[in-house]
C-alpha cells in the first residue's frame, strides 16, 4: 500500500472517529435534554393545562372610621382614623383567631380540603400550624393608599372568596372595637347598675306631704343622685358612639369571574426556563469532571 493511500486510511479513521464523537455527544445533549427540560416540561403542561384546579381572588379596599367627635355633633359624621387602626385591623385579619372564627363558622376547612387536589388543597389531618400557613398563603392583608386597607382572600369557588372576605372585615371591625370599646363597656355596665339603684332608690322615697307639699331631703338626695347617675351613663354612652370603629368599604368584597390561579402559561415557562437552567448546571458539572480525570 503506497504513502498516500495509508493517508487516505488515516483521514478516512480519523474523520469517522470524529463523526462517532459528534454523534456521542448529540445522543447525549439529547438524552440530557429529555430528562431535564423534556420530562418536566411535558409534566408541568399537564398538570396546569389539565388538573390544576382554579383558584378565585376576592378584593376589598376599606377604611377604618369613626362618628365625628365634636361636642356639638356626634355621630354627626365621620373621619378616618390613624393609622394604628388600620394595622390593627390588617393583623386582626393575619390572626390565628380569624383563623379559626372562619374555621367555626364558615366551613373554611371543608371548602378548602374537599376542593382543588392533592398539591392545592389542604389535607384533612392537617395540623393547626399546616393549616395557619396554608391560611396565611391565601389571604393577604396589606396597606394600599393613604390609610386604606386591602384584602385579597383566594378559594375555590368565587362565592366563597366572597364570603371569606365579608366575615374577615366583620371580625376585624368586632376585633378593633373590642379593643377600642371595652374599657368603656366596662364603665357603661358599672353605671348601668348604678343607674337601676338611683331610680330603686327614688321609687322608694318619700312623696310630698303636708299642705304645702314639701319635699323631703330623702326624696330630694334620691332626685340628686338619680340625675348624677342619668348624666354619668349619658356621658359613657355618648363615648362609646364616638370611639366605635367602622370598617368602611370602598369597594368590594368583590364576587371574580374569571380564576386568578394557577397562571398556566406563566407557571409552564417558570417550569421550562429552570429546567434549562439545570440541564446547565449539570452540564458544566459533567464537564468539570470529565476534564478533571483527563487530567
Amino acid at each position: 500500500m503506497s504513502d498516500k493511500d495509508k493517508d487516505k486510511d488515516k483521514k478516512a479513521t480519523a474523520a469517522e472517529r470524529a463523526w462517532a464523537v459528534r454523534r456521542a455527544r448529540t445522543r447525549r445533549l439529547i438524552v440530557r435534554f429529555a430528562i431535564f427540560v423534556g420530562v418536566p416540561t411535558l409534566l408541568a403542561i399537564l398538570y396546569y393545562g389539565l388538573w390544576a384546579a382554579d383558584e378565585y381572588v376576592s378584593v376589598s379596599i376599606v377604611t377604618v372610621q369613626s362618628p365625628v367627635a365634636g361636642k356639638e355633633d356626634i355621630g354627626g359624621g365621620f373621619v378616618q382614623n390613624r393609622s394604628d387602626d388600620s394595622r390593627l385591623a390588617r393583623d386582626s385579619i393575619s390572626s390565628r383567631d380569624a383563623l379559626a372564627r372562619l374555621i367555626e363558622t364558615e366551613e373554611w376547612r371543608k371548602h378548602h380540603a374537599s376542593s382543588g387536589n392533592m398539591f392545592s388543597s389542604l389535607a384533612e389531618d392537617a395540623g393547626s400550624e399546616k393549616a395557619y400557613g396554608y391560611y396565611t398563603d391565601r389571604v393577604k392583608a396589606k396597606a394600599g393608599k393613604g390609610q386604606a386597607l386591602v384584602l385579597s382572600v383566594r378559594a375555590f369557588s368565587p362565592e366563597a372568596a366572597a364570603k371569606f372576605s365579608k366575615a374577615l372585615l366583620g371580625f376585624a371591625e368586632e376585633r378593633l372595637n373590642g379593643v377600642a370599646l371595652r374599657p368603656l363597656r366596662e364603665q357603661a355596665a358599672i353605671a348601668k347598675e348604678r343607674l337601676a339603684s338611683a331610680r330603686k332608690a327614688m321609687a322608694a322615697a318619700p312623696a310630698a306631704v303636708g299642705p304645702e307639699e314639701l319635699e323631703p331631703p330623702a326624696r330630694t338626695k334620691a332626685r340628686e343622685g338619680l340625675a348624677r347617675a342619668e348624666e354619668q351613663s349619658s356621658n359613657i354612652e355618648l363615648a362609646l358612639v364616638a370611639r366605635t370603629r367602622y370598617l368602611t368599604i370602598v369597594s368590594g368584597p368583590s364576587v371574580p369571574t374569571e380564576a386568578a390561579y394557577p397562571r398556566r402559561m406563566w407557571s409552564i415557562l417558570t417550569v421550562l426556563v429552570v429546567a434549562f437552567a439545570l440541564m446547565g448546571v449539570v452540564s458544566l458539572l459533567l464537564g468539570a469532571v470529565r476534564e478533571h480525570a483527563k487530567v
